[in-house]
């Protein structure tokens, strides 16, 4: 405690070592070893170490100043520490691949400084559930590599995650059991260019006519694997970037097909609405995408010929 710098009378033996201290020596006390013979406090304590990491053989001894957490299968397990939250100079932040367990700290919404959830990381293949915290939106500097993929979380996908604007490569909150509807908001991510994988899930009502705004997209829009209803969005048309994997396959999607997806002229692979409810005929403009070589895919419809 601060207040132990009021001895300002004490001039000899000052032991705290070979304890379980951390964190750091306050000011206010390590002002008086000038004046004492015999100061010993460091020898065999964690002074340097946050409190809530030096008892945790997990994860060694983060300081409060680190900048890159990487722990990526390393084989932990058990719940993640909410310290975390108050590493908030960290700027990457990589727990993927291990067998984490129970629901995410909201506290990590407090690392406000991570851009980036580093390769198959962020929290990507854990065993975690419940539902996301609405508070990881407060990670709005994240610009790449946000992805919870492969864990079993459940629930409404949090509108707040619509505050990630700056994220320009991978959003994916794939292969969980999201339920509800997607969130407008995330069709604020408008730097998003590759990756935004919400597939096998059980998403359901229609998809926002918001995420049209994506229009910098050019790989891997992947919503297959819900049950998404209603019509295709016209807006998507606007996504005319887009080169492989646009993907909505596996739906209950309805209506026609949207004679503005002919905009994706570059598209060269990976075209799947198959496997849904369409009707109606193909749009002749579908034939401008002429960089076509793969997977053309709109078969187990009702599409008719006329």
């Amino acid at each position: 405690p601060t207040q132990l710098g009021q001895m300002v009378n004490l001039n000899s033996r000052f032991y705290l070592h070979s304890n379980k201290l951390c964190d750091d020596v306050p000011y206010e006390v390590q002002a008086l070893s000038s004046g004492v013979n015999q100061w010993y406090v460091t020898t065999d304590n964690s002074f340097g170490t946050m409190c809530g990491f030096a008892d945790d053989s997990r994860f060694g001894f983060p300081t409060s100043t680190v900048t890159s957490i990487d722990y990526n299968q390393q084989g932990l397990t058990g719940t993640i520490p909410t310290q975390f939250g108050l590493l908030t100079e960290a700027t990457y932040l990589n727990l993927g691949r291990n067998s984490f367990t129970s629901s995410v700290p909201t506290e990590l919404g407090l690392m406000t400084a991570v851009t980036d959830g580093g390769s198959w990381g962020l929290l990507l293949s854990n065993k975690l559930s419940s539902s996301l915290p609405t508070e990881l939106g407060g990670m709005t500097a994240l610009a790449q590599e946000a992805s919870v993929r492969v864990n079993s979380f459940q629930g409404a996908i949090p509108t707040e995650l619509g505050r990630w604007t700056a994220l320009t490569y991978y959003f994916g909150l794939a292969e969980n059991s999201f339920t509800s509807s997607i969130p407008t908001q995330l069709g604020q991510m408008t730097k998003l260019t590759k990756t935004f994988y919400l597939n096998s899930n059980k998403i359901s009502s229609s998809i926002p006519t918001q995420l049209g705004q994506m229009s910098e997209m050019s790989t891997g829009f992947a919503l297959y694997s819900n049950s998404i209803s209603s019509s295709i969005p016209t807006q998507l048309g606007q996504m005319s970037e887009m080169t492989a994997a646009f993907l909505l396959n596996s739906n209950s999607i309805s209506s026609s097909i949207p004679t503005q997806l002919g905009q994706m002229s570059e598209i060269a692979c990976c075209f799947d609405l198959s496997s849904n409810s369409i009707s109606s005929s193909i749009p002749t403009q579908l034939g401008q995408m002429s960089e076509m070589t793969a997977a053309f895919l709109l078969n187990s419809n009702s599409i008719s010929s006329s």
